[in-house]
């Protein structure tokens, strides 16, 4: 049989700018460089100018989800990968195909939906408590976003540990520093105390829990201890979850202080991120919490929820809210950290390690032997060995 390794990567969607775009993008990109002897067919949902090489074919599909995104995994994709002669399929955005094809690998990068499935649809429901477990089974292996993640996996999923790697996320504005540009080096502290303001990035959706957060807001200005600007950046999960935060912000009377921006452009993103006070992270679950690593990263103090992925990600340089669905809580402890300059100082230094671990951590190039190893076995099998 021929010798050419070709490698499948289901990656429909991350033409969408986010944290989960620069994290399998970046995967991508050093797989592809440090096994390049391999030749490569990624699914796009646009034609990504940073993965042209000559031993990279990218297969562009125009949805990301929905039920067309369904027909291309059940349907096309099982033929696609006996068309191309796939030796391994690597499905990078939790969905996968019930069909047996080739010897394939999912990424899970949480199971929110099964710690809450009050805040979704029942048929998300089902489909992550009842056809994922199954279809997770059938994997050959399976890459967790985190350590949390992994145990979600095998507590929930009953899957096998030995089956399970770890290979975490990264951040969006990690490409930007060298030499010449450090972390150190973008603080403009003069700028934060000219034009202070806490910041949130991430979707609208409950379970950002950006009610317990605006309810903080105005428990500060009802009682006259802070008046802080907030700013929220980032898309609309769906226009219920949008429409019923904004509306609660119009309710309170807060239009002045809290400002929803949507989404911008990563450099855009960059300078709102760097400039600020703190950052704000009320979510009740996250498989790692990619926000989290971008505000120790970018020197910016953090407050964030005491729970799941987020954890393992901060570790003990932000300030963690054990009852995070407390605005009493979360108005502490913006307080708290807004008026002391003594504080943010030491949580910055902190951040500093932490993202630095966090990076020294992330290796996807871990990924290149479990993928040699699935490619021997389905080799052996067909050679009849």
């Amino acid at each position: 049989m021929s010798d050419k390794i070709n490698i499948g990567i289901d990656a429909l969607g991350i033409n969408e700018e986010g944290g989960g775009r620069t994290s399998i993008l970046r995967y991508l990109q050093t797989i592809i460089e440090e096994a390049n002897e391999w030749n490569y067919v990624i699914y796009l949902s646009e034609y990504e100018p940073t993965l042209t090489k000559p031993n990279v074919k990218q297969v562009i599909l125009p949805f990301t989800r929905g039920i067309l995104s369904r027909f291309f995994m059940q349907i096309y994709l099982p033929f696609d990968v006996i068309f191309r002669k796939l030796d391994v399929i690597h499905f990078t955005k939790g969905q996968a195909s019930l069909v047996p094809i080739a010897k394939m690998v999912l990424t899970i990068h949480d199971l929110t939906i099964i710690h809450h499935p009050d805040i979704h649809n029942r048929l998300s429901v089902f489909y992550w408590k009842r056809i994922q477990p199954w279809m997770a089974k059938k994997m050959h292996a399976i890459f967790a976003v985190s350590k949390n993640t992994a145990n979600d996996i095998v507590s929930h999923y009953k899957i096998s540990p030995e089956k399970i790697s770890v290979v975490y996320n990264t951040s969006q504005f990690h490409d930007y520093f060298n030499k010449n540009l450090t972390a150190r080096s973008i603080i403009n502290e003069e700028e934060r105390q000219r034009n202070p303001y806490l910041l949130y990035v991430g979707l609208l959706a409950l379970k950002k829990n950006l009610e317990t957060l605006v309810r903080a807001i105005d428990l500060l200005k009802r009682n006259n201890i802070l008046k802080p600007t907030l700013l929220i950046v980032g898309p609309r999960y769906s226009e219920s979850d949008a429409g019923y935060i904004l509306e609660l912000i119009k309710d309170l009377n807060l239009q002045d202080q809290i400002i929803y921006k949507g989404k911008v452009p990563k450099e855009d993103l960059f300078e709102i991120f760097k400039n600020a006070l703190v950052f704000v992270f009320p979510s009740i679950h996250e498989g790692f919490g990619i926000p989290c690593l971008e505000s120790m990263e970018l020197g910016v103090p953090l407050i964030a929820s005491k729970t799941s992925g987020i954890v393992e990600v901060v570790g003990d340089a932000g300030v963690l809210i054990d009852d995070y669905l407390s605005p009493k809580e979360w108005a502490e402890a913006i307080h708290r950290v807004y008026q002391s300059k003594e504080l943010r100082d030491a949580m910055i230094e902190k951040g500093y390690q932490r993202s630095t671990l966090i990076h020294s951590k992330y290796s996807p190039i871990e990924a290149i032997p479990i993928y040699r190893s699935l490619i021997q076995s389905k080799r052996n099998k067909v050679d009849g060995f």
